[in-house]
């Protein structure tokens, strides 16, 4: 063997490697971690193998008196009768779709090291969140439409691109926008994610009409599932408590929470992305105002997260932080009253502010830093829905799945922004950080989806 031929192999593996790596973890969260759980096995037991006409039948009951998922529902009901293969092949393809979109959208086809990095952020996607109420019903509701969302994101990348687009651009993109949006927070998210967009495309005096096409699917989406009868119905069943609550007071307990959620809960996402945002302030600033800025993020939550959870669950007790993460006061009660949530929340709704300014000088392109502001804005947005969901909000975990996902893709549009800027010793050091979150994020799947 020559040793021409030699390297080319050694290149070739080095340029496919990451997607290996991944399609194994993939594969062993899967083969390795599914077990019947909850949700599937009610399904199974109250739902028999549908026919055409009697799903048909189910689609309406359940639109009626439960769900306004019309999509998501029927095809999980039709994978739990059907060998549990077919679903375990399909959802392994759409967690690696997933991976295959990020790695699109962060350019990694011209630039391999970002498809290690890729690789590394996605390993602390928390994939075992999205199986906690049984493997087939939750992913085929969380990933499955995440799928369809990251590749209904693929015009803002040609936007940037200045890339011509044809008719069956748009046909497409309105298909998959019609398939994500079948989940409410993806709708939601989309919904924020092109009016941001339409606004910025507006100011910088390059339409593009396709965002005002995803926007139309996504704003009919959300007042679909808005007016669901079905959605309605099951928020009545939950506790009287809920009942009562207002549209001011959904929303403003999605909110709340979902502002909180980043100071007063343990998560890897958050730290992390607070990390690699001082890392890329520091790198592209010149401004000692900016560099200083960066690092109240980091502060704020080593002193709430870190030392303040440690003194308020030994002088306050351990369920303390509950109180302000679930959201079981309302606004019309007055919580607003309370000092202790009234401080919670303006801190957590200073961090976010501080996040989006620091966000918006971590890009030499002031163009392309605005849009790190609107993915911010669409993920937390979309975790809003959750105030309508009409149970306690500890339980939704799972709801901040697409949070966490525009995250990651920020993270990704950094590390591309500050790899020029670093030394050789820089980039080993910054993908050693990287791999460390790494280790933490397959741990904290593999544990969660009862690998280990």
């Amino acid at each position: 063997m020559s040793l021409r031929v030699k390297n080319n192999r050694i290149h070739l593996l080095y340029e496919w490697l990451p997607y290996l790596m991944f399609i194994i973890y993939d594969a062993v969260l899967h083969v390795y971690g599914f077990m019947w759980d909850s949700d599937d096995l009610m399904n199974i037991k109250y739902f028999m193998a549908p026919t055409l006409k009697e799903e048909i039948k189910t689609i309406t009951m359940s639109y009626k008196t439960w769900s306004s998922r019309f999509l998501i529902n029927p095809t999980a009901r039709v994978l739990l009768h059907l060998d549990v293969k077919v679903w375990m092949v399909i959802d392994i393809l759409m967690f690696f779709g997933i991976f295959l979109g990020v790695c699109y959208l962060l350019d990694c086809r011209n630039r391999s090291y970002m498809r290690y990095v890729s690789l590394l952020l996605m390993l602390c996607y928390p994939f075992h969140l999205a199986t906690d109420t049984g493997w087939v019903i939750s992913t085929v509701t969380y990933i499955w439409p995440t799928f369809f969302l990251v590749i209904s994101t693929f015009p803002v990348k040609w936007y940037f691109e200045k890339r011509k687009l044809t008719w069956r651009t748009y046909i497409w993109t309105s298909v998959t926008v019609l398939m994500a949006a079948n989940k409410e927070e993806v709708s939601v998210l989309l919904c924020v994610l092109m009016l941001g967009m339409m606004v910025f495309s507006l100011v910088n005096k390059r339409w593009t009409p396709i965002f005002v096409t995803e926007f139309l699917f996504a704003s009919l989406s959300v007042l679909y599932h808005f007016f669901s009868q079905g959605n309605q119905v099951r928020f009545n069943n939950t506790e009287s408590y809920f009942r009562n609550l207002s549209v001011f007071d959904k929303i403003d307990t999605g909110l709340t929470t979902t502002l909180t959620h980043a100071l007063f809960k343990e998560t890897l996402i958050i730290p992390m992305f607070i990390v690699i945002l001082v890392i890329g302030a520091f790198k592209v600033n010149t401004n000692s105002c900016n560099r200083v800025l960066s690092l109240v993020p980091m502060v704020m939550w080593t002193v709430v997260c870190g030392i303040g959870a440690i003194a308020v669950c030994r002088f306050m007790g351990a369920d303390y932080y509950d109180r302000i993460l679930q959201g079981d006061m309302s606004l019309s009660e007055g919580k607003y009253r309370y000092p202790d949530i009234c401080v919670a929340i303006i801190i957590s709704f200073v961090f976010w502010v501080v996040v989006c300014m620091v966000v918006n000088s971590t890009s030499r392109n002031n163009k392309r830093s605005w849009l790190y502001v609107i993915l911010i804005i669409s993920g937390i947005f979309s975790r809003v829905v959750a105030g309508f969901a009409g149970e306690s909000q500890s339980l939704y975990e799972r709801t901040y799945l697409f949070l966490d996902l525009s995250l990651i893709v920020i993270m990704g549009l950094i590390t591309h922004e500050i790899w020029v800027g670093l030394s050789r010793i820089g980039r080993q050091r910054y993908m050693t950080l990287l791999a460390c979150f790494a280790v933490f994020g397959f741990f904290e799947n593999m544990i969660g989806c009862y690998v280990f």
